[in-house]
């Protein structure tokens, strides 16, 4: 594994210590740990130069996070800088955690049995007629014109696009939706927001299957395509989730959480 380990934290601004011209580009990620930010991950720069994935050390499992994200970054022919930090000795779990593969077909214990993918009806329709849910890249291969609403602005490698994102229950499904719906990234879920379709997967058999991609930040992710009916359980859109009363729109929070108070409802956690 190509992994460079400082006590520093590195961005455009610094000169690369690791590399003979001092520079980063595409060749180049870096992760911290850390237990100062919102959620289970963010993203952290926005220049593109310096790919950083932040992991909150408050959450069960970080560990993985980390180990898949060195793993599926050195995969991809990135090279990896690591934040030392005065709390854990991450050279230890690193190399602890590195017999758990970024994309072994087993069922870990920090794992959900339901993940969520949210798209647009103008998308469902095309999912229907192919029987497959697709990646950006198989889309606009497949001449199907479609623009990804991703993470970009943090410096997204392009591999992203060919996978398939899924999220946890309360992860950013349908702001990703309501993203498409307005032509530019809104993160905010508390906006006035027209409902596409939620629809919940079973993650266990998706791992089992072989098919599951974990790159540190989303909980699974699927290469290129997935047959859709061996792995959907359900689906939902503003015809059968109930608007609460006294409330006269959807948000992108609001569906979610109704949205998931009546899937787990009839299945379960």
């Amino acid at each position: 594994m190509k992994i460079y380990y400082t006590d520093e934290y590195l961005n455009e601004m610094n000169s690369n210590p690791f590399s003979i011209e001092g520079n980063y580009g595409k060749e180049w990620a870096q992760v911290i740990i850390c237990d100062d930010i919102t959620g289970q991950y963010s993203f952290n720069n926005t220049s593109g130069e310096l790919f950083t994935l932040k992991i909150n050390s408050d959450y069960n499992g970080w560990e993985y996070r980390l180990s898949d994200y060195i793993q599926y970054e050195n995969y991809h022919y990135r090279n990896v800088i690591v934040k030392e930090n005065e709390q854990f000795n991450l050279k230890d779990i690193v190399n602890r955690y590195h017999i758990h593969g970024f994309d072994e077909n087993i069922v870990r214990e920090t794992d959900p049995r339901w993940i969520v993918h949210s798209t647009t009806k103008k998308n469902l329709k095309a999912i229907n007629s192919s029987g497959y849910l697709k990646s950006i890249r198989v889309l606009i291969d497949e001449g199907y014109d479609e623009i990804g609403i991703g993470l970009a602005p943090f410096g997204e490698p392009d591999d992203y696009e060919e996978h398939i994102m899924f999220e946890h229950l309360y992860g950013c499904s349908e702001l990703v939706v309501n993203s498409r719906n307005i032509g530019k990234v809104c993160t905010d879920p508390n906006i006035r927001y027209n409902p596409g379709i939620r629809m919940y997967f079973d993650a266990h058999k998706i791992i089992l299957d072989g098919f599951a991609v974990r790159d540190g930040a989303h909980i699974i992710k699927v290469k290129d395509k997935i047959r859709i009916t061996d792995y959907i359980v359900y689906m939902y859109d503003e015809t059968n989730v109930d608007l609460p009363k006294g409330i006269d729109f959807w948000t992108p929070s609001l569906f979610t959480d109704e949205a998931n108070k009546s899937f787990l409802k009839v299945y379960g956690k």
